[in-house]
């Protein structure tokens, strides 16, 4: 049965025996996306590669966190993963609700 590596992933190059001093290598794998060439795209900032990712994945889960067990008093127990979409992110960035509250929007 083929391991998820062997589905997704394509081999480049060859093994290399060690040779002398210098240490034996392995194969060399890529993503079946990149056998050829990488993929290009056109992002320049981490804002651009933020609005690529809406337009592309906005239903998709992103962010993930366990909030605090409201019956644990300790606040030490956690409870089930909950997750927020691309688009619940960008919605969350634009109300300046970032980590600390955000005091001001950020534009976009």
């Amino acid at each position: 049965m083929p391991t998820d590596a062997a589905r997704f992933t394509v081999a480049v190059g060859e093994t290399r025996p060690a040779e002398g001093a210098r240490p034996s290598q392995s194969r060399v794998y890529r993503s079946y996306v990149a056998k050829e060439a990488f993929p290009t795209i056109d992002v320049t900032t981490l804002h651009d590669s933020f609005r690529l990712a809406v337009e592309r994945f906005a239903g998709q889960p992103c962010l993930g966190h366990r909030p605090a067990d409201p019956e644990d008093p300790s606040g030490k127990t956690r409870g089930p993963f909950v997750f927020q979409t691309v688009r619940g992110g960008r919605e969350r960035r634009r109300e300046g609700r970032g980590r600390n509250g955000g005091a001001a929007a950020a534009a976009g």
